[in-house]
């Protein structure tokens, strides 16, 4: 079985992702959630199912270098296309209902944006946050 020729080289579903929701869409978001916060200088920030990280990124150009990311993910493709865009961040793979972090690791502030809806286990998801 051969791909037809329109699939030939095909961006994955989380390069699409990237390309044709994060701007438009997700990034105007991400702007207005962290808009809301009284982010400082310094803060230590957890986004739970960053994606490819648009959340996080927006916190990096907020908070600077001063700022500590990390960005949780269920999905390794997603991860990748977010390492490709900004390495800097601190990007893991993990699910919301038991979320990878080091032992007694602390965050200031915690974002989920438009994850939830999709999570099997509400309840121990928010009990992490």
């Amino acid at each position: 079985m051969t791909l037809p020729s329109y699939a030939m080289n095909q961006a994955s579903f989380p390069q699409m992702y990237e390309r044709w929701l994060v701007g438009p869409l997700f990034r105007p978001w991400a702007e207005m959630a962290l808009g809301e916060l009284e982010l400082s200088s310094g803060d230590r920030l957890l986004d739970i199912a960053c994606g490819t990280g648009i959340v996080a990124r927006v916190a990096r150009e907020r908070l600077g270098e001063a700022g500590y990311i990390v960005g949780v993910d269920i999905s390794p493709d997603m991860l990748a296309v977010a390492r490709a865009v900004v390495p800097a961040i601190d990007w893991r793979q993990g699910n919301a209902g038991e979320l990878p972090l080091r032992n007694g690791e602390t965050f200031d502030v915690v974002v989920c944006q438009q994850g939830l809806q999709f999570f099997p286990d509400r309840p121990a998801a928010a009990a992490q946050m």
